[in-house]
């Protein structure tokens, strides 16, 4: 197998790089030709599988249980881990039945990338908010508003790997650039496929109930937040955050051991990283989580991908 995958359109940076270290120590490989989005590699005494931001590194039971929200949080609170509290709509729910605080977000139980999330503020828009989930999942659920400040941090086998904060993508008007002048700018200048569409729900969902449109031009430093969710693949911002209290640590450590994963992604909200509380909440865990906090950090980028490597191939 030849060393330059660049041609595959959905080889993932991580993938290639995992695939190039386990070449480097003699392993042989296999790549999906028409996409590049799954591989192989053989090993003595197994193959691995990869599969996008799947590093194959997790059980599927495990990895299909994390990807259930309300289960997740249901197993979770047995081992007393703090949980963002859902109500779940089955698809024969009413929404009627509903009588949520508001403001609340409503989202798919099920899903990737932030779809189908959206923040309501009023009983006009909650049956609007249930459908739009439904698109994506038929079980739906509803979440209060947290106020606090929101984590990703992602774990092997009990070690932190990376911490870091993130933000929704909040625009900063000029009074002269529109809404779409923004998202143009934006795509412009990010990465191949993490391009914002002017058409994506979630971001017309948001406008609309801002009384905002695409077209909308914000004043002089008129802050405008585009998504109700911090998804990086919504153009939220991160950080790293390198300190967090180890009670912090031991808590998502547990929560990624409570439900079977070794690899993991653990949304948390809490108030200060550093110093610990009891006033923090899960929100979900994510057993493929993505690389695209690592893309502004290459060194931090390759030293993650070692330690993956070396747990997959050692």
């Amino acid at each position: 197998m030849a060393n330059n995958d660049r041609h595959y359109p959905y080889l993932t940076r991580a993938m290639q790089a995992l695939l190039q270290r386990a070449r480097s120590r003699g392993l042989e490989t296999a790549i999906e030709p028409s996409t590049g989005f799954s591989a192989t590699i053989a090993m003595p005494d197994r193959t691995a599988i990869i599969t996008g931001a799947d590093c194959g590194l997790n059980g599927s039971a495990a990895a299909r249980l994390s990807a259930d929200k309300y289960f997740t949080e249901f197993f979770l609170r047995r081992q007393g881990i703090a949980c963002v509290a859902s109500r779940l709509l089955d698809q024969s729910d009413e929404v009627s039945a509903l009588n949520p605080v508001y403001p609340c977000i409503v989202k798919p139980n099920k899903g990737l990338a932030g779809q189908g999330f959206s923040r309501v503020d009023t009983a006009q828009q909650i049956t609007r908010a249930v459908a739009f989930a439904r698109q994506y999942c038929p079980q739906v659920l509803v979440q209060p508003l947290i106020h606090k400040r929101e984590f990703r941090l992602v774990l092997l086998d009990g070690e932190l790997l990376y911490a870091y904060e993130r933000k929704p993508w909040v625009v900063v008007g000029d009074g002269r650039t529109s809404i779409a002048g923004f998202i143009r700018q934006r795509n412009e200048v990010c990465r191949p496929g993490n391009a914002i569409d002017e058409d994506d729900p979630g971001l017309l969902w948001q406008l609309h109930n801002t009384g905002k449109d695409l077209h909308y031009v914000p004043a002089d430093n008129e802050a405008v937040q585009l998504f109700a969710n911090a998804n990086l693949k919504k153009g939220a911002s991160s950080h790293t955050i390198e300190v967090f209290d180890t009670a912090y640590l031991e808590i998502v450590a547990s929560a990624v051991h409570a439900i079977g994963l070794r690899y993991a992604g653990v949304d948390l909200f809490c108030n200060q990283p550093e110093r610990f509380d009891l006033d923090y909440a899960i929100l979900e865990i994510n057993a493929n989580p993505g690389f695209d906090h690592l893309q502004k950090n290459p060194q931090q980028f390759k030293t993650v991908l070692d330690r993956i490597a070396a747990a997959l191939f050692d």
